[in-house]
């Protein structure tokens, strides 16, 4: 019996396989690279064609912004832009200011509470342990009470008080006093 030769089929090796460079090239190019062309096509008509509703998305949040635009560059919306600026600007000078000045807060607040109440107090600044206050009283006697007040206060040094009147017998006294506060 002859002896017997086994049937394969070998997939590994083309029959007919390219053996020119030019022909690999050619069998790659309309066997894989139709596919690579195919998927590339396809992304760039997906893309085109979303490039269309990103367009109109766009037009239409440029038409919002515009309008927006308008409604802000009106009056009332430009000052109050101004007047936030403004605060933010004044709240970063009270910060600068508050982180590096000494909180007097308890030392004005012992200043009012001694100014009796028949006078009137116009204006009161404090700097550096100076006091300086500006009253209006009904006549000398509120003034002279209110000075026998800061001299018999041990706290206070270096008073000194100016006094203007204006107009006729029955006017308000003006007058103006200056302390300093004894360091503790």
């Amino acid at each position: 019996m002859p002896s017997k030769i086994p049937k394969s089929i070998n997939l590994l090796n083309p029959v007919a396989a390219p053996e020119d460079m030019w022909e690999k090239l050619y069998d790659w190019l309309f066997n894989f690279g139709k596919y690579i062309l195919i998927s590339v096509e396809a992304v760039v008509l997906v893309v085109f064609i979303a490039r269309f509703s990103l367009d109109r998305q766009n037009n239409d949040l440029t038409d919002q912004i515009n309008a927006q635009v308008v409604t802000l560059e009106q009056p009332k919306y430009r000052l109050d832009e101004v007047k936030f600026k403004n605060f933010h600007e004044l709240l970063k000078a009270i910060k600068k200011v508050s982180d590096t000045q000494q909180i007097n807060s308890t030392v004005i607040t012992s200043i009012l509470d001694s100014v009796p109440a028949y006078l009137d107090l116009q204006n009161i600044s404090y700097s550096s342990g100076t006091v300086n206050m500006v009253f209006t009283a009904n006549d000398f006697e509120d003034v002279q009470n209110y000075e026998s007040i800061l001299r018999t206060n041990p706290l206070y040094e270096n008073i000194q008080l100016n006094l203007s009147k204006s107009g006729d017998q029955n006017s308000k006294v003006d007058f103006s006093v200056t302390f300093d506060i004894k360091s503790s």
